[in-house]
């Protein structure tokens, strides 16, 4: 018996200590100046729960879609008379765009019966951004990823079962991305209203037809030349019939690569990009070899008597009918003295010319050289020239020009003068030997018309001065 009367207290006491002082429920709803809820704010309730006379408890809710959340209030504190205490709680929110916050703060009222009900209300206006997401046949995608990304804003939905996703976002230039499949879809939304809907679509699906026709440089069909059209996940292979022609159907790819193999060498290769329904593609194959001449060669010493070196010129014409001869590859093959075969990239000198130069230092005459030229156009077709074999005998190597003698310089007057008058005599010396023969022709010029003034002022002066001394002496005659 006692020892259920203590039980029955142990619980009695537990329900004590666990009972509200008061409790309430708090509903926040947290809303832009247009009436739009905001999603993700940050709300918090500070309220006394445990201890008496402190905030001991801080609560925290993220606001959802609709813009609301909710706290269930409870101060077990005792040791209050309740007709004295004020039961006071604050509930802040933060919006999630700009961080503004706000602040309601009061107590428990018996009055509200239990329920609490706050809106907030932010003084800036919300869009409404609806995204429908579309495959390429206009059909809805469900569970397509939608990011949406602005200045102030970055979130992410999945679209329903109609394709749709909702963003309460601020009135900002945004970018929206939608992932479904191998498909990233983009568009940029600008001046967003209160409501606006925007349609992201799939590109549609490819369905190509490609037609290839092959017909050879006199332009007649080649039959029977495998066809390898190559997209990002398959290769198809096909052979052209009598006409030349191939057909590939329901190609699922824009870009494309179309190769022809013919003796197990690609002779054709190229890159294309497809165009919705029929692709017609015409293609002219160079099935001819290239036309090379004989290779001729020059050789030249250009090393001394005593020690001989020898310089080969060679030279060849090509062509192609498809290819142009800047295409054309042409190499130029040669051994000496029947050793192994060198390898010489000929240079286009145009017109269908190609030379090349071999240089053979400290080579000794008599010696056998083997040559010729192989020429290979944009399709593989190679023809070599005819293969030759010369002797190259002793050459005189070009004679060694004289040397022109230098000049003698000229001779220094002053430099057989004793050092005290050279000193004197040195920058007069230097002034005269700056001065060229004109410069000396010059000089006389003017001196001789100088001369000439002065001996005309003078004799002129001579004159008047007779005269006047003639006048004198007849004057003393007379008187």
């Amino acid at each position: 018996m006692n020892g259920a009367i203590a039980v029955l207290l142990l619980i009695l006491i537990s329900q004590i200590t666990n009972a509200c002082m008061w409790s309430e429920r708090v509903e926040v709803h947290v809303l832009s100046a247009n009436g739009y809820p905001i999603e993700g704010a940050t709300v918090k309730a500070y309220y006394q729960r445990n201890v008496a006379g402190m905030y001991d408890a801080v609560e925290t809710r993220i606001t959802g879609a609709d813009g609301a959340v909710s706290f269930s209030l409870c101060d077990s504190a005792p040791g209050y008379d309740e007709s004295t205490l004020f039961y006071k709680y604050n509930i802040t929110v933060v919006e999630p765009f700009t961080s503004k916050s706000k602040l309601w703060q009061d107590a428990y009222d018996v009055k509200r019966k239990g329920l609490n009900n706050l809106t907030f209300v932010y003084d800036f206006v919300l869009s409404n951004l609806t995204v429908n997401v579309r495959d390429g046949v206009g059909n809805p995608v469900n569970n397509s990823v939608v990011s949406v990304s602005g200045a102030h804003v970055s979130k992410n939905k999945t679209t329903n079962a109609s394709g749709t996703a909702w963003f309460i976002i601020p009135l900002e230039t945004v970018d929206v991305r939608a992932y479904f499949g191998e498909f990233v879809l983009y568009q940029r939304v600008q001046n967003l209203a209160w409501d606006t809907a925007i349609t992201i679509s799939a590109p549609p699906p490819i369905r190509n037809n490609v037609a290839v026709t092959v017909r050879d440089d006199e332009g007649l069909p080649v039959a029977n030349l495998s066809v390898l059209l190559t997209t990002p996940k398959a290769e198809i292979h096909g052979k052209t019939n009598e006409t030349g022609e191939v057909v590939f159907e329901e190609v699922a790819f824009n870009d494309v690569n179309i190769s022809i193999v013919a003796d197990n060498r690609t002779i054709y290769q190229r890159a294309l990009k497809l165009t919705q329904n029929k692709t017609a593609l015409e293609i002219v194959l160079d099935l001819h070899q290239p036309v090379i001449s004989d290779t001729t060669i020059r050789a030249f010493n250009i090393g001394t008597v005593d020690n001989e070196s020898y310089r080969l010129f060679f030279n060849v014409s090509a062509h192609d009918n498809i290819t142009p001869a800047a295409d054309l590859n042409v190499t130029l093959y040669y051994s000496v003295d029947s050793g192994p075969w060198v390898e010489v990239r000929m240079q286009n000198a145009g017109e269908g010319q190609f030379n090349a130069i071999v240089d053979l230092p400290n080579a000794n005459t008599p010696f056998d050289i083997s040559y010729y030229a192989k020429a290979t156009d944009a399709a593989g077709n190679s023809k070599e020239g005819s293969r030759e074999l010369i002797t190259i005998n002793y050459i005189p190597p070009p004679p060694t020009p004289t040397p022109i003698p230098s000049p003698t310089p000229p001779r220094n007057i002053t430099s057989e003068l004793p050092e005290p008058l050279k000193s004197m005599l040195g920058p007069v010396e230097m002034v005269l030997l700056s001065v060229s023969d004109y410069m000396w022709v010059l000089i006389f010029l003017v001196l001789v018309i100088l001369g000439g003034t002065i001996f005309v002022f003078v004799s002129v002066n001579a004159f008047f001065y007779m005269k006047k001394a003639k006048k004198k002496e007849n004057e003393g005659k007379v008187s």
